[in-house]
């Protein structure tokens, strides 16, 4: 079982200062390790720091994403063996699903995301910060219960709860697909034309993407990759 707080954050303050304050107050109400989800490396890092110095000596704060290494990620997850110092592991999604880090029990979520946005108007992507979908927060909620009865503080009201997509969008949708589209040329499937793909490729992104492929001499006329396209 997972207990559910909601904590109605002042919007006028930077998401950072939240989380920190959220995770000291849940530290002092339960004592242990920490799992705290924010949407990117730098929100990660201003969160570090502004618990350095707040956290005592044996408390050990872990960052958990994509960019370390393997080693460093091993080490936010390892076990601990008894008797050893908490930790608050502070990451992004990737540690959303399909993980237990090890003597966790309760999770703090900033209910935000970072995802990949294509703007068709000026032809470049980016990463922006969303809304997590409840799907994800579900996610994020059990990674407190998994090996115990667990407890996840939202960093949100009930509003905001209700307000949260049902699933997260799927990439294929908001993301660039100039890469994606080489791929499957490579692949002898231009467009993905024969294979079961979950999302069809929205139209106008493919056809933007095609079209920037061709100028660049990375496909032919019939859709398929060239020599350079493969080289690429």
């Amino acid at each position: 079982p997972v207990e559910t707080r909601y904590w109605d954050r002042d919007p006028n303050r930077r998401i950072e200062e939240v989380m920190a304050e959220a995770i000291l107050r849940a530290l002092r109400a339960d004592p242990g390790s920490v799992l705290a989800f924010l949407p990117g490396q730098g929100e990660i890092r201003r969160v570090g720091t502004l618990l350095g110095d707040k956290v005592d000596a044996v408390t050990e704060i872990a960052p958990l994403y994509g960019a370390l290494t393997p080693a460093e990620q091993d080490r936010a997850v390892a076990g601990r063996a008894p008797g050893e110092r908490p930790r608050i592991v502070v990451t992004t999604s990737l540690a959303e699903s399909s993980l237990t880090v090890n003597g966790v029990r309760l999770v703090v979520d900033s209910g935000l995301a970072r995802q990949p946005r294509r703007d068709a108007g000026r032809g470049i992507s980016g990463l922006v910060t969303v809304s997590a979908s409840k799907a994800s927060a579900e996610q994020r909620a059990g990674r407190a219960a998994r090996q115990g009865p667990g407890t996840v503080v939202r960093c949100y009201d009930g509003a905001a709860w209700g307000a949260m997509p049902a699933h997260t969008v799927p990439e294929v949708r908001t993301a660039d697909l100039t890469a994606a589209c080489l791929a499957l040329a490579v692949w002898g499937s231009p467009g993905g034309e024969g294979m079961a793909l979950p999302d069809p490729l929205p139209p106008r992104a493919r056809a933007d993407a095609e079209a920037e492929l061709t100028r660049l001499g990375a496909v032919a006329e019939d859709g398929r990759a060239t020599d350079l396209g493969r080289l690429l």
